[in-house]
């Protein structure tokens, strides 16, 4: 056992009650250990002893320590400049619950904790909560920081004002696609949806005042085609009286979400802006029905610094989706153009030097490591089309085919021909194409 002197900063102790011929010590992080020869450690076993110790290394400890001044330095030139490097809230101003509000509301608390009905019926989950009193008193107290906060996560503010604006979205949205007849898939703070879920116009409810104007923008920071910087705009409303989307001004059609395949989950963003008045939007407005990219790239940076005098980002929310078959649906059918496909461009396999006797490898599959995928492939494309003819039917296979026990000569067979017989009924790894009319190695 080890005693190990840890302190948080140098100091000086003399041990001349245990030992004789310890010093002055210094005591960092940066230790060393030595053994004390004057003492035997089965002396010392009953009294959980041990003759080492550790102790700092001045010299070491010397050259890492950085001076005074260096670190204030160091310090000043790592801090930024507070009028270019600070975060500006751009959106509504904050309402704080004033200190009678809040002394009300531990009281309410401290009022319902004490209550012992409420604790049994909680514990036996007979207990009843109004869900519309709760989703309000959630909207009223941590909604607009917990929003907030799951925005920063996902770099919501960074893509689409950049990394020095932010706000805190104040106006709820409640954002429902049709699912079906009987049920609806929600947006909430980014959760999952795919894009066979999202294919009609959705149906977005707040409150607000009947004399107020609003703006809702629906836009994609991860699906640009040409420019990583911009986005495409997939839904813009403008001119809202009140809370009533459906009497806005259409500026671009709703278009479903097309992430393209293989490049992952895509953030789709409702932006609530308030306006001050109603605004001239001839310069946004988009054909319809628009079916171009080009007229659907979008750059909230650029559209808030446009009208930034009349708009104030008020609302958020946001869901993600990643490919599936109504995609390839958009591209042919919608927007009338080849979908693009991602995939990852794996590096080349790492192949070692060929050995004549290689240890404890099976000879077979050493030896097509270094054969062409092409020659391989070809070879079990042979093999298919040797017990396959045009004018039939393609065969069964059989739900057991190991089950054939092994007859004459096959008895005799090497036991890596047996695993590759077992390999070829299964259709396990490279035998899968015997019975796949598929392409690949």
């Amino acid at each position: 056992m080890l005693f190990h002197l840890n302190m948080a900063a140098p100091c000086l102790i003399h041990i001349s009650r245990c030992f004789q011929k310890v010093s002055v010590i210094s005591l960092t992080r940066h230790v060393r250990t030595i053994q004390r020869k004057d003492v035997k450690p089965e002396r010392y076993q009953h009294r959980k002893i041990n003759p080492f110790i550790n102790f700092t290394d001045p010299v070491s400890q010397s050259a890492l320590m950085k001076t005074i001044e260096q670190q204030l330095l160091l310090a000043e030139l790592n801090a930024g400049d507070p009028n270019l490097s600070e975060a500006i809230d751009i959106g509504l101003p904050t309402i704080k619950q004033t200190p009678a509000e809040r002394k009300k509301h531990r009281i309410y608390e401290k009022h319902n904790k004490q209550k012992a009905e409420l604790e049994q019926a909680a514990r036996h989950r007979t207990l009843r909560i109004d869900m519309e009193e709760m989703k309000k008193d959630f909207y009223n107290t941590g909604y607009t920081n917990q929003l907030k906060i799951v925005a920063e996560h996902y770099g919501i503010f960074n893509d689409l004002f950049g990394q020095h604006a932010f706000f805190n979205p104040r106006v709820p949205l409640n954002i429902t696609f049709d699912f079906d007849e009987e049920f609806v898939s929600p947006v909430n703070c980014g959760n999952l949806l795919k894009p066979a879920e999202c294919t009609g116009t959705p149906k977005v409810t707040y409150e607000a005042a009947e004399d107020s104007w609003w703006s809702l923008v629906l836009t994609n920071p991860d699906g640009h085609l040409t420019d990583n910087t911009a986005e495409y705009l997939h839904w813009f409303v403008g001119n809202i009286p009140g809370g009533d989307v459906e009497k806005g001004d259409v500026l671009c059609d709703y278009l479903q979400p097309f992430p393209c395949r293989g490049t992952g989950w895509h953030r789709y963003v409702f932006t609530l802006y308030k306006q001050e008045s109603k605004i001239d939007f001839s310069a946004e407005k988009r054909e319809m029905p628009c079916h171009s990219l080009r007229q659907r790239t979008f750059q909230t940076t650029e559209f808030y610094r446009t009208y930034e005098k009349d708009i104030t980002p008020a609302g958020l929310a946001f869901f993600q989706a990643d490919w599936d078959e109504t995609v390839t649906d958009v591209y042919h059918n919608t927007l009338g153009m080849k979908e693009p496909v991602f995939e990852f461009d794996w590096p080349p396999l790492h192949i070692s030097v060929q050995k004549t006797v290689p240890h404890k490898k099976p000879f077979n599959l050493y030896l097509d490591r270094y054969r062409d995928s092409k020659e391989i492939a070809t070879e079990i494309l042979m093999a298919r089309l040797k017990n396959r003819s045009p004018f039939e039917e393609e065969p069964t296979r059989r739900k057991l085919p190991n089950i054939i026990p092994w007859m004459g000569e096959e008895r005799n067979l090497p036991s890596w021909k047996k695993t590759q017989i077992r390999k070829e009924r299964l259709g396990m790894g490279r035998y899968r194409h015997l019975y796949e009319n598929k392409p690949g190695p």
